[in-house]
């Protein structure tokens, strides 16, 4: 079995560790399109609460030279996707990984 397909075959299977933690998956795009859409568009997804709030502003607030890209968007997208942050924060979620954000 190919090491993509063993993946896949974890990643499907209930029994696998994300489930068995009560991960449920993330729909962004229905859960708020402007984070799916702007986000995505140019990295990966990253899952809300694997950072903490005072992260989440600092991203957010300097988005002219996010990582040595210009992703501005309009202050009222900005403040939309902010706020969902806000409100799937790593303080939020109690699970140990949230945890170990917040400790840092």
């Amino acid at each position: 079995m190919a090491a993509c397909d063993f993946a896949n075959f974890y990643l499907l299977s209930p029994k696998n560790t994300l489930f068995a933690l009560g991960l449920q998956p993330a729909y962004y795009k229905a859960q708020n399109s402007d984070f799916a859409h702007e986000c995505a568009q140019c990295h990966t997804l990253y899952l809300p609460f694997v950072q903490t709030s005072d992260k989440h502003e600092k991203i957010m607030a300097k988005l002219e030279n996010h990582f040595g890209d210009d992703a501005n968007i309009d202050d009222e997208t900005n403040e939309k996707i902010l706020e969902f942050l806000r409100q799937n924060l790593a303080q939020k979620i109690k699970l140990k990984m949230g945890d170990k954000v917040c400790q840092k």
